[in-house]
C-alpha cells in the first residue's frame, strides 16, 4: 500500500466516483428538475423524469461501491502512513472523517429511500400522485456539497 503509484489511482477513483454521484445530484437539483418542471404536460414530465432517473441509477450504485472501496482503501493507507512515520493522526482528522462517514452513510440511505418512493409512485397516473421526491435529490446535493468540504479538510488535516 506504500506505493505512491496505487495510491494515486486509488485517489483518483474516488474523486471520479464522487463526481459521478454528487456531480449528478447537483446537475439534477439545479438544473434538469427545474428545467423540466417547466413542461406543462405532467404525464411527459414524469416519463422524461422517470428515464433520466432509471439511467442515472446505475451509475450512481456503482459509483457508492467504488467510493466505499476506495474511501476504506485511503482511509487505511492514511493510518498506515501516519504509523511508519510513528506520527499521531489528528484528532480532528479523526472526528471529521467520522463525520463523513455519517454523511454518505445517511445519503445512501436517502438515495434508497427516494428509490423506494419512485417504485411506489410508478404505475399510478401522472399528476401530484406521481410526482418524483425531489425533495430527496435537494437534501442529498446539501449532503454531498458538504461532504466534499469535508474532503477538502481532511485532505488540509492528514
Amino acid at each position: 500500500m506504500g506505493n505512491p503509484v496505487i495510491l494515486g489511482l486509488i485517489r483518483s477513483l474516488h474523486d471520479l466516483s464522487s463526481i459521478m454521484w454528487i456531480g449528478s445530484l447537483l446537475f439534477l437539483s439545479l438544473f434538469l428538475v427545474p428545467a423540466v418542471g417547466l413542461i406543462t404536460d405532467k404525464k411527459k414530465k414524469a416519463e422524461i423524469l422517470d428515464n433520466i432517473f432509471d439511467k442515472l441509477t446505475y451509475f450512481i450504485v456503482i459509483s457508492i461501491i467504488i467510493l466505499a472501496i476506495t474511501g476504506i482503501l485511503e482511509h487505511r493507507f492514511t493510518m498506515l502512513h501516519a504509523l511508519k512515520f510513528s506520527k499521531d493522526i489528528a484528532p480532528a482528522y479523526k472526528i471529521v472523517h467520522l463525520i463523513k462517514y455519517f454523511l454518505t452513510g445517511l445519503m445512501v440511505i436517502v438515495a434508497v429511500l427516494r428509490q423506494i418512493m419512485r417504485k411506489k409512485m410508478k404505475g399510478k397516473g401522472a399528476g401530484k400522485k406521481n410526482r418524483n421526491p425531489f425533495i430527496l435529490i435537494y437534501v442529498n446535493s446539501f449532503i454531498g456539497v458538504i461532504i466534499v468540504l469535508l474532503s477538502g479538510l481532511l485532505s488540509a488535516l492528514a
